[in-house]
């Protein structure tokens, strides 16, 4: 078994296995594993490599995208609690949010997940 490590489009890192005494040739991305027929034209692999860094990327992508959804929903419903309680207008509860991270130290996502779960409180 002969085996080429490969950086892919958008650092994903994959091997080629050509499987000797066999008829496959494997494309290998972490857990994604395609067994192509031996006759499979070397621009078609190289075609399937670059798809699949492309997958990997908009995957990477993608959780990052969730991360900056979650993180801005806590933010969003922390300044309606706080413009609740506070009688304050949402605008005015971002400044008292970002105010109270920074003197805090902390991130407004971390600030806003504590307030939301009730286990931080406005100095």
């Amino acid at each position: 078994m002969s085996s080429m490590d490969r950086l892919m489009p958008g650092g994903a890192k994959g091997a080629v296995v050509r499987e000797d005494g066999s008829s496959a040739i494997r494309v290998e991305l972490g857990e994604l594993s395609f067994a192509l027929p031996p006759t499979t034209p070397p621009e078609a692999v190289e075609t399937i490599e670059r798809l699949l860094g492309l997958i990997d990327g908009l995957a990477d992508r993608t959780a990052q995208l969730h991360v900056a959804l979650d993180s801005r929903v806590a933010i969003e419903q922390t300044k309606g609690i706080l413009a609740e309680r506070l009688g304050i207008t949402p605008q005015e509860a971002f400044e008292v949010l970002r105010a109270t991270a920074r003197r805090r130290r902390l991130s407004l996502h971390a600030l806003a997940d504590a307030i939301v779960a009730g286990r931080a409180e406005l100095d």
